[in-house]
């Protein structure tokens, strides 16, 4: 039986997960859009992602509220994902981005707790569970799209610019799905839209989560 892979990207504002290439964002309503409707990169991105939208935490006046309201949102996110694996027919493979301690994803404690649901969640589905340092995702999508170089006399995955795999960016990321021999839609989508994206400061959201979420999953995909 064919194996269904899944890969989760946890991130405060906009979980991703892909489950055999169909793309998801958990996003609170607010950092989605406004009363006009979806921000600029979620109107563009729509037919390529399906958004799961949460309710927006409510601000307390007592820390203790907030936290406990944080932690059941952290649990809801966990909850969605393992409801939307569940779905699945075949044996099932999970990979997990784990965090970097100098994130910008929100509060690192935060996000800790965030990524500690989902993986308790993903444990009670099954016991093939991989968390994917992330330094070791971004030398693995080196390997995965660019060809060895030699440098003094060692080997070396480098993109076109001539950075090395673990010191990818965000950005570096994204050239690698532009760069790749990935033939889809979403890849297809990012190649059309290459000036307009990479003229930003950062990657725009939800393309930066996506990316290493489908990044994770093209990898290993070809592995399994």
């Amino acid at each position: 039986m064919n194996k269904t892979i899944v890969t989760i990207d946890p991130s405060i504002n906009c979980t991703a997960v892909v489950i055999d290439d169909e793309k998801h964002i958990i996003t609170p309503e607010s950092y989605i859009g406004n009363k006009s409707g979806l921000k600029k990169w979620f109107k563009l991105c729509e037919n390529y992602i399906n958004y799961i939208t949460i309710p927006d935490l409510k601000d307390d006046k007592s820390y203790s509220v907030n936290e406990i309201n944080k932690l059941k949102r952290f649990e809801n996110i966990a909850d969605i994902i393992s409801n939307k694996i569940f779905k699945c027919k075949n044996d099932i493979s999970i990979f997990i981005e784990g965090y970097s301690y100098s994130s910008q994803a929100g509060p690192l404690i935060d996000l800790v707790t965030l990524s500690t649901c989902i993986r308790l969640k993903c444990t009670s589905i099954t016991d093939d569970i991989t968390v994917v340092s992330p330094k070791t995702l971004k030398s693995e999508t080196a390997r995965f799209v660019y060809q060895p170089v030699k440098i003094k006399n060692k080997i070396e995955y480098r993109n076109n610019d001539g950075v090395a795999g673990g010191k990818f960016t965000k950005r570096d990321m994204c050239l690698a799905i532009m760069d790749s021999k990935i033939n889809c839609a979403w890849s297809n989508f990012l190649r059309h839209n290459k000036e307009e994206i990479l003229k930003n400061k950062n990657i725009p959201k939800p393309i930066e989560d996506i990316n290493d979420a489908k990044l994770l999953f093209e990898i290993n995909n070809v592995k399994t």
